[in-house]
Protein backbone atom coordinates (compact mmCIF):
# COMPACT_ATOMS: atom_id res chain seq x y z
CA UNK A 1 0.00 0.00 0.00
CA UNK A 2 1.36 3.33 -0.80
CA UNK A 3 2.23 5.86 2.01
CA UNK A 4 0.52 9.23 2.34
CA UNK A 5 2.25 12.37 1.34
CA UNK A 6 1.42 15.65 1.54
CA UNK A 7 3.04 18.63 -0.11
CA UNK A 8 2.41 21.89 1.25
CA UNK A 9 3.03 24.35 -1.60
CA UNK A 10 1.91 27.41 -3.03
CA UNK A 11 -0.46 28.78 -5.89
CA UNK A 12 1.19 32.43 -5.59
CA UNK A 13 4.80 31.81 -5.48
CA UNK A 14 5.62 30.62 -8.86
CA UNK A 15 8.71 28.82 -7.84
CA UNK A 16 7.52 26.60 -5.90
CA UNK A 17 4.46 26.15 -7.38
CA UNK A 18 6.63 25.24 -10.46
CA UNK A 19 8.72 22.90 -8.22
CA UNK A 20 5.45 21.29 -7.17
CA UNK A 21 3.94 20.99 -10.25
CA UNK A 22 6.68 18.88 -11.97
CA UNK A 23 7.63 16.70 -8.87
CA UNK A 24 3.91 15.86 -8.07
CA UNK A 25 3.38 12.90 -10.89
CA UNK A 26 6.89 11.64 -10.23
CA UNK A 27 6.50 11.47 -6.63
CA UNK A 28 3.16 10.04 -7.34
CA UNK A 29 4.17 6.44 -8.95
CA UNK A 30 5.73 5.78 -5.37
CA UNK A 31 3.21 7.56 -3.17
CA UNK A 32 -0.09 8.78 -2.91
CA UNK A 33 0.73 12.82 -3.34
CA UNK A 34 -1.81 14.93 -2.06
CA UNK A 35 -1.09 18.89 -2.48
CA UNK A 36 -2.10 21.71 -0.10
CA UNK A 37 -1.08 25.32 -1.37
CA UNK A 38 -2.46 26.88 1.45
CA UNK A 39 -0.76 29.60 4.06
CA UNK A 40 -1.63 27.12 7.00
CA UNK A 41 -1.57 23.36 7.37
CA UNK A 42 -4.88 21.27 6.78
CA UNK A 43 -6.97 19.82 9.14
CA UNK A 44 -6.38 16.70 8.48
CA UNK A 45 -2.64 16.93 8.56
CA UNK A 46 -1.93 14.86 11.12
CA UNK A 47 -3.21 12.10 8.99
CA UNK A 48 -0.23 11.49 6.31
CA UNK A 49 2.53 9.65 7.03
CA UNK A 50 4.90 11.81 5.90
CA UNK A 51 4.52 16.26 5.34
CA UNK A 52 6.80 17.88 3.03
CA UNK A 53 6.64 22.24 3.52
CA UNK A 54 7.93 23.43 0.27
CA UNK A 55 6.54 27.07 1.31
CA UNK A 56 8.70 27.68 3.92
CA UNK A 57 6.52 30.45 5.68
CA UNK A 58 4.34 28.32 6.52
CA UNK A 59 6.92 27.19 9.51
CA UNK A 60 6.54 30.64 10.97
CA UNK A 61 2.91 30.43 10.36
CA UNK A 62 1.58 27.35 11.92
CA UNK A 63 3.22 26.16 14.91
CA UNK A 64 1.32 22.85 14.81
CA UNK A 65 4.30 21.19 12.69
CA UNK A 66 6.16 20.98 16.14
CA UNK A 67 3.79 19.13 17.52
CA UNK A 68 3.32 16.80 15.10
CA UNK A 69 3.94 13.42 15.15
CA UNK A 70 4.20 12.34 12.14
CA UNK A 71 7.22 12.68 9.75
CA UNK A 72 7.84 15.92 8.28
CA UNK A 73 10.10 18.67 6.82
CA UNK A 74 10.75 21.54 5.28
CA UNK A 75 12.69 23.08 1.91
CA UNK A 76 14.97 26.02 2.45
CA UNK A 77 14.91 28.30 -0.18
CA UNK A 78 16.85 31.48 0.52
CA UNK A 79 19.33 32.79 3.30
CA UNK A 80 17.17 35.16 3.79
CA UNK A 81 14.32 32.92 4.52
CA UNK A 82 16.59 30.91 6.24
CA UNK A 83 17.22 33.73 8.75
CA UNK A 84 13.61 34.42 9.45
CA UNK A 85 12.54 30.69 10.04
CA UNK A 86 15.53 30.15 12.02
CA UNK A 87 14.76 32.62 14.90
CA UNK A 88 11.63 30.23 15.73
CA UNK A 89 13.44 27.18 16.24
CA UNK A 90 10.53 25.22 15.04
CA UNK A 91 13.57 23.40 12.63
CA UNK A 92 14.55 21.66 15.45
CA UNK A 93 11.94 19.62 15.46
CA UNK A 94 12.14 18.57 11.74
CA UNK A 95 12.63 15.07 10.37
CA UNK A 96 14.35 16.47 7.52
CA UNK A 97 15.44 20.30 6.22
CA UNK A 98 16.47 20.40 2.38
CA UNK A 99 18.69 23.07 1.31
CA UNK A 100 18.65 24.61 -2.29
CA UNK A 101 22.13 25.02 -2.33
CA UNK A 102 25.05 23.34 -0.15
CA UNK A 103 25.52 26.98 2.19
CA UNK A 104 21.56 26.07 3.39
CA UNK A 105 21.86 22.41 3.62
CA UNK A 106 25.64 23.26 5.80
CA UNK A 107 23.77 26.63 7.80
CA UNK A 108 20.58 23.94 8.91
CA UNK A 109 23.04 21.18 9.95
CA UNK A 110 25.52 23.43 11.98
CA UNK A 111 22.43 25.52 13.57
CA UNK A 112 19.51 22.99 14.05
CA UNK A 113 19.20 20.01 16.15
CA UNK A 114 18.06 18.33 13.21
CA UNK A 115 19.94 15.45 12.09
CA UNK A 116 18.77 14.83 8.05
CA UNK A 117 19.65 17.80 6.51
CA UNK A 118 20.43 17.53 2.77
CA UNK A 119 21.27 19.50 -0.78
CA UNK A 120 18.55 19.38 -3.26
CA UNK A 121 19.32 21.23 -6.01
CA UNK A 122 16.09 22.31 -8.65
CA UNK A 123 15.27 20.98 -11.39
CA UNK A 124 14.60 22.10 -14.81
CA UNK A 125 12.94 20.65 -18.00
CA UNK A 126 15.57 20.83 -20.27
CA UNK A 127 13.06 20.16 -23.30
CA UNK A 128 11.30 22.98 -22.61
CA UNK A 129 14.47 25.07 -22.00
CA UNK A 130 16.37 23.86 -25.12
CA UNK A 131 19.11 26.21 -27.24
CA UNK A 132 17.97 27.24 -30.56
CA UNK A 133 19.11 25.48 -33.79
CA UNK A 134 22.70 26.54 -34.49
CA UNK A 135 23.01 27.45 -37.77
CA UNK A 136 26.10 25.61 -40.20
CA UNK A 137 26.77 28.26 -42.87
CA UNK A 138 28.51 27.98 -46.25
CA UNK A 139 29.28 30.53 -48.63
CA UNK A 140 29.61 30.35 -52.60
CA UNK A 141 28.47 29.29 -56.21
CA UNK A 142 27.21 25.85 -56.76
CA UNK A 143 26.75 26.38 -60.81
CA UNK A 144 29.11 24.57 -63.02
CA UNK A 145 29.93 21.07 -60.40
CA UNK A 146 31.10 23.44 -58.14
CA UNK A 147 29.37 21.58 -55.41
CA UNK A 148 31.00 18.32 -54.93
CA UNK A 149 34.69 20.58 -55.32
CA UNK A 150 33.70 22.39 -52.90
CA UNK A 151 32.10 19.62 -50.05
CA UNK A 152 28.68 21.35 -49.89
CA UNK A 153 26.86 17.46 -49.79
CA UNK A 154 29.64 16.83 -47.47
CA UNK A 155 28.69 19.70 -45.15
CA UNK A 156 25.21 18.64 -45.31
CA UNK A 157 25.40 14.85 -44.12
CA UNK A 158 27.78 16.29 -41.19
CA UNK A 159 25.13 18.00 -40.32
CA UNK A 160 22.66 15.33 -40.36
CA UNK A 161 25.34 13.03 -38.51
CA UNK A 162 25.80 15.52 -36.00
CA UNK A 163 22.08 15.76 -35.31
CA UNK A 164 22.10 11.81 -34.88
CA UNK A 165 25.12 11.56 -32.54
CA UNK A 166 23.90 15.17 -30.00
CA UNK A 167 20.38 14.18 -30.60
CA UNK A 168 18.27 16.04 -27.43
CA UNK A 169 21.15 18.14 -27.05
CA UNK A 170 21.71 20.34 -30.01
CA UNK A 171 20.42 20.70 -33.23
CA UNK A 172 22.43 22.25 -36.27
CA UNK A 173 21.02 23.21 -39.56
CA UNK A 174 23.21 23.63 -43.16
CA UNK A 175 22.31 27.42 -44.56
CA UNK A 176 23.73 28.31 -47.91
CA UNK A 177 23.68 32.10 -48.78
CA UNK A 178 20.88 33.19 -50.58
CA UNK A 179 22.89 34.09 -53.80
CA UNK A 180 22.30 31.82 -56.78
CA UNK A 181 25.13 32.68 -59.92
CA UNK A 182 24.83 34.29 -62.29
CA UNK A 183 21.51 35.48 -61.67
CA UNK A 184 21.58 37.31 -58.26
CA UNK A 185 24.85 37.44 -56.66
CA UNK A 186 25.43 39.25 -53.55
CA UNK A 187 26.75 42.64 -52.14
CA UNK A 188 29.70 42.39 -49.86
CA UNK A 189 27.37 43.95 -47.40
CA UNK A 190 24.52 41.38 -48.13
CA UNK A 191 27.29 38.75 -47.31
CA UNK A 192 28.34 40.67 -44.49
CA UNK A 193 24.84 39.98 -43.25
CA UNK A 194 24.45 36.53 -43.83
CA UNK A 195 27.62 35.92 -41.98
CA UNK A 196 25.73 37.38 -38.38
CA UNK A 197 22.90 34.78 -38.43
CA UNK A 198 25.12 31.75 -38.37
CA UNK A 199 26.19 29.93 -35.55
CA UNK A 200 29.95 28.09 -36.92
CA UNK A 201 31.51 28.75 -40.93
CA UNK A 202 32.72 25.17 -42.84
CA UNK A 203 34.97 24.82 -45.78
CA UNK A 204 35.04 21.81 -47.15
CA UNK A 205 36.86 22.24 -50.28
CA UNK A 206 39.14 20.09 -51.85
CA UNK A 207 41.36 22.69 -52.68
CA UNK A 208 41.65 26.73 -51.99
CA UNK A 209 44.94 29.15 -52.02
CA UNK A 210 43.74 31.78 -49.29
CA UNK A 211 39.63 31.45 -49.23
CA UNK A 212 38.18 34.55 -48.88
CA UNK A 213 35.39 33.20 -47.48
CA UNK A 214 37.20 31.52 -44.29
CA UNK A 215 38.79 34.83 -43.50
CA UNK A 216 35.06 36.77 -43.95
CA UNK A 217 33.77 34.07 -41.74
CA UNK A 218 36.45 34.38 -38.47
CA UNK A 219 36.55 38.44 -39.36
CA UNK A 220 33.17 38.17 -38.47
CA UNK A 221 33.77 36.14 -35.63
CA UNK A 222 32.35 32.91 -36.46
CA UNK A 223 34.24 29.89 -35.30
CA UNK A 224 35.30 28.41 -38.61
CA UNK A 225 36.00 24.30 -39.08
CA UNK A 226 38.21 23.54 -42.56
CA UNK A 227 39.86 20.70 -44.76
CA UNK A 228 43.36 20.68 -44.93
CA UNK A 229 43.53 23.33 -48.08
CA UNK A 230 44.71 26.70 -48.91
CA UNK A 231 46.68 28.53 -45.94
CA UNK A 232 44.76 26.69 -43.15
CA UNK A 233 48.22 25.44 -41.47
CA UNK A 234 49.14 29.51 -41.35
CA UNK A 235 45.66 29.85 -39.88
CA UNK A 236 45.79 26.22 -37.70
CA UNK A 237 48.57 27.63 -36.02
CA UNK A 238 47.49 30.63 -34.73
CA UNK A 239 44.65 28.99 -33.41
CA UNK A 240 42.03 30.59 -35.69
CA UNK A 241 40.31 27.28 -37.01
CA UNK A 242 39.34 23.69 -36.59
CA UNK A 243 40.91 21.72 -39.39
CA UNK A 244 39.64 18.52 -40.23
CA UNK A 245 39.98 15.46 -42.49
CA UNK A 246 37.37 15.93 -45.82
CA UNK A 247 34.67 13.06 -44.59
CA UNK A 248 31.48 13.41 -43.25
CA UNK A 249 32.75 11.96 -39.89
CA UNK A 250 35.65 14.65 -39.58
CA UNK A 251 33.56 17.63 -40.49
CA UNK A 252 30.75 16.31 -38.03
CA UNK A 253 33.72 15.88 -35.32
CA UNK A 254 34.65 19.59 -35.64
CA UNK A 255 31.40 21.04 -35.94
CA UNK A 256 31.25 19.24 -32.37
CA UNK A 257 34.30 20.59 -31.26
CA UNK A 258 33.17 24.36 -31.36
CA UNK A 259 30.14 23.01 -29.57
CA UNK A 260 31.38 21.00 -27.59
CA UNK A 261 31.21 23.80 -23.67
CA UNK A 262 27.25 24.29 -25.13
CA UNK A 263 27.21 20.24 -25.76
CA UNK A 264 29.07 19.55 -22.22
CA UNK A 265 26.68 22.07 -20.36
CA UNK A 266 23.71 20.24 -22.25
CA UNK A 267 24.80 16.71 -20.63
CA UNK A 268 25.34 18.02 -17.26
CA UNK A 269 21.37 19.94 -17.09
CA UNK A 270 20.03 16.30 -17.59
CA UNK A 271 21.72 15.92 -13.88
CA UNK A 272 19.34 18.51 -13.12
CA UNK A 273 16.18 16.81 -14.87
CA UNK A 274 13.20 16.94 -12.51
CA UNK A 275 12.86 13.17 -12.95
CA UNK A 276 16.76 13.18 -11.97
CA UNK A 277 15.55 15.17 -8.54
CA UNK A 278 12.67 13.73 -7.55
CA UNK A 279 15.41 10.75 -7.32
CA UNK A 280 16.70 12.50 -4.50
CA UNK A 281 13.72 13.31 -3.14
CA UNK A 282 12.46 9.60 -3.54
CA UNK A 283 15.92 8.43 -1.31
CA UNK A 284 15.35 10.86 1.52
CA UNK A 285 11.94 9.74 1.76
CA UNK A 286 13.00 6.33 2.17
CA UNK A 287 15.90 7.16 4.67
CA UNK A 288 13.22 8.42 7.02
CA UNK A 289 11.04 5.17 6.31
CA UNK A 290 8.72 6.34 3.76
Amino acid sequence: MKRLLLIVGSEKRWAIANRVAHLRPILDKYCNVSVYAGYSLPSDVGSYDLVHVHRPTTVGADRRLAGLNNVWGVELVSRRTWERVLRLRILDKASFIVGKSRELASLAESNTACRNCVYIPNGVDSEMFSPPTLFVGWVGNLRYNNAAYKGVNLIISACELFNKQYAGLLQVRFVKDPSDYPSRVLSQSEIAKFYKMLSVYVCASLGEGSSNTVLEALASGLPVVTTRVGNWDHLSERGLVVPVSRTVEGIASGIAMVFKEKIKVRQEMRRFSWEKIAEQYLLLYKKLGM
